[in-house]
């Protein structure tokens, strides 16, 4: 373009020099973005998952990678949307990656376990164990063995929640041989987790209990706090199972301190929360209801609906320990609302069946009936 006067001139420069900085500007962020791979994002998830997501989501807004690298992009968020509890984006993200046709073999199966693990979060227990079967049946085709491992202990624990025992059972001895085999590392880790907790549900509590602690000592090996406090909430878990309140409340406390070093506000209000539970179960209603209020303000500070709901969940129950009328039953609604926005329908059909008990109470029948009908008609997944 021909420049006919000063003033023009200045003016053609001033453009020019702002569409370089643009374009130097877009070229750093695409170094910047560049210089994450992979196996940097997956090591960076295994001790920092919010920071992973956080920049896993970046490199998914990037124009210049490719369908292939998108694909395996959108894997690794649903792997690190689950061990930051969001089931949303989990099985949004998994979808994304498996409709791509994209994946290679074990991206594949690795995205089915993740799924898997999503559809349990949100305890649609028909699409766990046919995701978690899909996923053993292709780990074995492609001759995977950490992945069989995997998928293998995930249908143990879709089994147990259908009381499928034996097949469980069997699934378990099967995942216990790989799990021996295989050195300690991030991964395996995650794995006890999950074998740790199929086994709390089979009763077997003193094999969950070792189990956990294998996980434990191996992310204490790998500096993972974040999964630190998760191990010791699990660990609580099992010994609630097991009828151990002491130590139950004492691993939830050990979590509960994990979780504040690390500054997670999703880990801090689980443990709240299930410490509130076991407080309430040794009947300590003050200082139970004391927990839920902070295990409510800290989960209002977290990405997590599930953990804000629980909390939700958790102090309506109590409410309806002391009563039954209003406050009891708002808590109730409150809490329904919240799961029905998030389609969380077998907690959603719980809590209707509470308060239907709750009019019962009070002797309004007939709207106890119609709220009891209305928890019989949502169906599960």
């Amino acid at each position: 373009m021909l420049v006919t006067n000063y003033r023009d001139y200045q003016v053609s420069v001033l453009k020019n020099a702002f569409l370089i900085g643009l374009l130097l500007s877009f070229t750093a962020l695409q170094c910047f973005a560049q210089s994450f791979s992979i196996q940097e994002l997956i090591k960076l998830s295994e001790i920092y998952p919010e920071e992973a997501l956080e920049k896993v989501e970046q490199q998914l807004l990037l124009p210049h990678i490719s369908a292939s690298e998108k694909a395996m992009l959108q894997s690794l968020k649903a792997d690190v949307a689950y061990y930051v509890d969001q089931p949303d984006l989990i099985l949004g993200a998994s979808e994304q990656a498996l409709a791509s046709g994209l994946l290679n073999e074990h991206w594949q199966v690795k995205t089915l376990i993740t799924k898997a693990r999503g559809h349990f979060q949100m305890k649609e227990n028909k699409l766990f164990l046919n995701t978690a079967n899909d996923a053993v049946f292709k780990s074995d085709r492609y001759d995977l063995t950490v992945l069989k491992a995997a998928s293998v202990i995930e249908r143990a624990n879709a089994n147990a929640l259908f009381k499928n025992f034996t097949e469980s059972k069997d699934d378990l001895t099967l995942a216990n041989r790989y799990l021996k085999a295989l050195p300690d590392s991030f991964t395996k880790g995650v794995m006890q987790e999950r074998y740790s907790a199929a086994l709390r549900l089979l009763s077997r509590f003193e094999e969950a209990i070792e189990s956990q602690h294998t996980a434990i000592e191996i992310f204490k090996k790998v500096k993972s706090v974040h999964f630190l406090a998760i191990s010791y909430y699990n660990l609580g878990r099992v010994y609630d199972a097991s009828g151990d309140i002491e130590n139950a409340i004492k691993n939830m406390e050990l979590s509960y301190q994990w979780a504040k070093e690390d500054n997670n506000k999703l880990n801090q209000a689980f443990s709240l929360s299930r410490l509130a539970e076991y407080q309430l179960k040794l009947n300590q209603v003050s200082k139970a209801e004391i927990t839920l209020n902070e295990a409510l303000r800290v989960a209002d500070e977290s990405p997590s609906f599930r953990v804000q709901f629980l909390a939700r969940k958790d102090l309506a129950l109590l409410t309806c320990t002391k009563t039954y009328e209003s406050p009891c039953q708002n808590a109730l609604k409150a809490a329904i609302t919240f799961a029905e926005k998030f389609k969380m329908t077998a907690d959603q059909r719980d809590l209707l069946k509470r308060l239907a008990q709750a009019y019962f109470h009070q002797e309004r029948h007939e709207l106890a009936y119609k709220t009891l009908k209305k928890a019989t008609d949502i169906s599960d997944n």
